[in-house]
């Protein structure tokens, strides 16, 4: 992962294509297909907005290492599922990016996954303006609280290979999420990650676990001295 030193002038989005071109101070065009920012942002804010968004932040992550475009890309090639190990790693990212950052709406597809060494790291980011729907819908606003759910939605997609709402319109699964029943998480999932799911995915926000708690589960906590927090 390398980080962009110098200003970003312009950003230019590419919709057809799906890249994007960041124009810098010293007059070069840099190409990449996805880039994870470093700063808040509203995952599907117009053009515009994410225009000025990035033109305010100081830094610029952008992955130039071999990764999968979206996570979703890496559970359709991991046939088997994930290893509770991998599943660990990458919820732990997403939940320490959330700590530290605004990410008050996102999905599965604002989550790349980087591989380095054989390693799997995963990045909150814009995913090219096309998420499939936000998860924000459970609360009406933007909250932590919201991006908790969002989290618990991402757990419950890794543990099983599919979303806990198998819906084909946006009604449909404000419907089935506040209908969403605990029985209906299945038992064969390992049982912290299910009692992690119980806990992330409360209708009522004020019941929801705490990111800081949940950084402190077992199978997550074993990931978190090679990680700032």
């Amino acid at each position: 992962m390398q980080i962009l030193d110098y200003n970003i002038l312009q950003i230019i989005l590419d919709a057809p294509d799906r890249q994007i071109y960041l124009v810098t101070e010293k007059g070069k065009t840099i190409q990449y297909c996805l880039i994870a920012l470093e700063g808040s942002f509203e995952a599907q804010s117009p053009t515009l907005k994410i225009f000025k968004t990035f033109k305010s932040l100081n830094k610029l992550y952008v992955l130039t290492e071999p990764f999968h475009a979206t996570l979703q890309s890496l559970l359709k090639e991991q046939q088997n599922g994930l290893e509770i190990g991998q599943i660990a790693t990458i919820i732990t990212d997403v939940l320490l990016d959330l700590l530290h950052s605004q990410f008050y709406a996102f999905s599965l597809q604002n989550i790349f996954i980087i591989k380095q060494n054989n390693q799997i790291k995963a990045k909150l980011g814009i995913s090219n303006l096309s998420c499939d729907w936000a998860f924000s819908s459970v609360d009406g606003v933007h909250s932590k609280a919201t991006s908790v759910w969002s989290a618990g939605v991402v757990l419950f997609y890794l543990c099983t290979g599919h979303s806990p709402y198998n819906c084909r319109n946006k009604t449909e699964i404000e419907e089935k999420i506040k209908s969403f029943d605990i029985t209906d998480i299945p038992n064969s999932i390992n049982k912290i990650f299910r009692q992690m799911i119980i806990s992330m995915m409360q209708i009522n926000g004020g019941r929801r676990g705490q990111i800081e708690d949940l950084l402190n589960t077992p199978q997550l906590k074993m990931n978190l001295p090679n990680r700032d927090w």
